[in-house]
């Protein structure tokens, strides 16, 4: 496959389009910067190592992460490239089809966290739930919803078994969904 054949960036490969293509197109490009001719300022400057690099260079060329991950790849790699070329943050963005501001975030977070914290989403700290529910006002439950009706009904409702469970002190309150949830099992 030559040059002269492809109409088109989207035809190339990919790496062959970023290693080869892409600065030609962010040196010579025409692409219209939005906001003025000025470089914007870079606050964060990406300098990869060689093994963070390569690793980088996998994770777009090999398209086994989330799309997610493999733009924030992209957005390292292109970052260090267009910091030696004087590019805008604006133009760059818009040559990888995203924002600015994903573009400071991901330098941001490069700067401060590293590679893993860029490139992944960090896992949450989840404070444990305390089960409000435990299996004696289960029990509870499920043997109110086995006794009989209150007079004038023919049977329970959720919302029925809510305030009645309250009246009689078995939970402090609970909602009609809740309820339904306690009374399948789940």
């Amino acid at each position: 496959m030559t040059l002269g054949h492809l109409t088109s960036v989207s035809q190339m490969p990919f790496c062959f389009a970023f290693y080869i293509i892409l600065p030609i197109i962010l040196r010579y490009g025409n692409m219209a910067m939005i906001g003025g001719a000025g470089v914007a300022k870079t606050k964060y400057y990406i300098n990869l190592t060689a093994e963070e690099r390569d690793l980088l260079m996998r994770i777009v060329c090999e398209a086994k992460e989330s799309e997610r991950t493999i733009m924030r790849a992209r957005i390292l790699l292109m970052s260090e490239a267009a910091q030696a070329e004087k590019t805008s943050i604006k133009k760059l963005a818009d040559t990888l089809g995203t924002t600015d501001t994903t573009i400071q975030t991901v330098r941001t977070e490069y700067a401060k966290e590293g590679l893993e914290a860029a490139l992944y989403r960090k896992k949450r700290n989840y404070t444990p739930y305390k089960k409000r529910i435990n299996d004696d006002v289960i029990r509870q439950i499920k043997e109110l919803a086995a006794s009989p009706p209150p007079e004038g009904r023919k049977r329970w409702s959720t919302r029925l078994l809510c305030v009645e469970a309250e009246k009689r002190g078995i939970v402090e309150h609970i909602v009609s969904s809740t309820m339904s949830r306690v009374l399948k099992g789940e």
